[in-house]
């Protein structure tokens, strides 16, 4: 059932915008990155989502008080990890080994109390205005040359969608920057049968060759752009992408988990969070810039009521996926130029309601980052026991421009939303300091 924030949001009054069609559903988009200053991370960098749909709570997960009264603190307790002097929730064990790899933010906030506009802050570090803007992975794939023949921006299992709320709003798209910046989205769910990526292959009965001619007698027929920006230059560059991509084996490839020892599967855990975990690593190993890997059932972290035994069901589950793909990462000498982060919309009151549950809170949660030039072994900010920030509080947009330093993006980068409407990717924002 949707919580009752969610049903206020879905009755707001909004604008929804034409939907432009095309290709949009393979994430392809052929234009050329715009030349910049990059900063901060290496040019090969890429990134890997984890979010944790509903909004987890940070008092059972990543900042514990295990000196605080039982109303507050719960009944889970607080374990050591590998760094002294940091400690995380009992139900993340395997990930505790491995706390010299990740930092935690225990500090962040925003302030609105929405599940949409949860995702805006976190996704894209800004509240839509009059222009939709894009989420991170879409900004990314528009401003970093690829790596590879393969889409740039990829989101598994599916986006989650809020009832009520257009698509476009929920920062989990590219927004008014245009729907060849999408992210790729495959079909099932990672790991069982029927997953895949629809429209790569050739139709039953059309070999290469009529394939071949099918495309030759397009471009005749298609005038040529202007060179000029604008739909249809943009338009002959997705169908370009579009052929590379039914031409390409590795696309194929990529996304084919049997080529996954059964123990590497097994490592992640045989379940839809896990093995899009395995897929992402897999994904981003073959030149992905950006993988977003959704909690696969809706608004499963949005624990209104019981949130411990919720807690205790859907930890393991992310404790498992994520500590092995810091594992892989580092093993695969890939940690290095590969961001993860761990975050869902907003934290949990500190305080647990009348039917045991902790319901949304914006004024301070956890956000775990690791990898991607971040210093690992590290608690950036902390909270009180009341849930504000204590020492070094962190907006929500901070970690997003975090996200862009670690991967080479500059911040005031301009781009032009399908109108023409030029925007830059996060000014006014800064990334945390003590990261890197």
């Amino acid at each position: 059932m949707r919580c009752e924030q969610a049903r206020r949001a879905a009755a707001l009054t909004r604008r929804s915008l034409l939907e432009i069609g095309g290709l949009s559903a393979l994430g392809l988009s052929g234009a050329q990155p715009l030349t910049g200053a990059p900063r901060g991370g290496g040019d090969d960098h890429a990134c890997i989502v984890l979010w944790l749909t509903g909004g987890p709570s940070q008092l059972d997960s990543f900042d514990p008080k295990p000196d605080a009264p039982q109303e507050i603190r719960g009944t889970l307790s607080a374990i050591e990890t590998n760094v002294s002097g940091i400690r995380v929730c009992e139900t993340f064990p395997r990930l505790s080994r491995h706390a010299d790899k990740y930092a935690l933010l225990r500090s962040v906030h925003h302030g609105l109390d929405d599940h949409a506009r949860g995702m805006c802050w976190l996704l894209a570090g800004r509240l839509h205005d009059t222009i939709k803007y894009p989420t991170m992975g879409s900004v990314v794939s528009r401003l970093k040359r690829p790596l590879s023949d393969l889409p740039q921006f990829v989101t598994l299992p599916r986006l989650n969608p809020i009832a009520g709320i257009p698509m476009v709003e929920h920062s989990q798209t590219a927004g008014d920057l245009g729907p060849g910046w999408d992210p790729l989205v495959p079909d099932g769910q990672p790991g069982q049968p029927g997953f895949g990526v629809r429209d790569i292959s050739l139709p039953e009965g059309v070999a290469v060759a009529r394939f071949e001619r099918r495309e030759a007698l397009l471009r005749h027929l298609t005038p040529a752009g202007s060179g000029e920006p604008g739909p249809p230059r943009q338009r002959e560059a997705v169908y370009q992408r579009a052929f590379e991509l039914l031409g390409s084996d590795r696309v194929r490839t990529a996304f084919d988990l049997d080529a996954e020892s059964a123990a590497t599967r097994e490592r992640y855990g045989r379940h839809a969070f896990g093995q899009g975990a395995l897929l992402a690593r897999r994904l981003v190993e073959r030149g992905v810039r950006f993988v977003t890997v959704n909690w696969p059932s809706y608004y499963a972290w949005d624990g209104h009521s019981n949130t411990i035994n919720g807690m205790k069901k859907l930890s393991p589950i992310a404790d498992t996926a994520t500590a092995a793909l810091f594992e892989d990462l580092h093993q695969r000498g890939m940690l290095e130029r590969t961001l993860v982060m761990v975050m869902g919309e907003f934290g949990r009151t500190p305080r647990f309601n009348k039917e045991a549950g902790r319901d949304h809170w914006i004024h301070v949660f956890s956000v775990l980052m690791g990898g991607g030039g971040v210093r690992g072994g590290q608690v950036i900010g902390s909270s009180t026991v009341d849930g504000y920030p204590d020492e070094r509080p962190i907006h929500a947009r901070e970690v997003v421009a975090s996200a862009y330093h670690s991967l080479g993006v500059d911040l005031l980068s301009e781009m032009q939303t399908v109108g023409g409407r030029p925007f830059q990717a996060l000014p006014g924002a800064s990334p945390i300091s003590e990261l890197f």
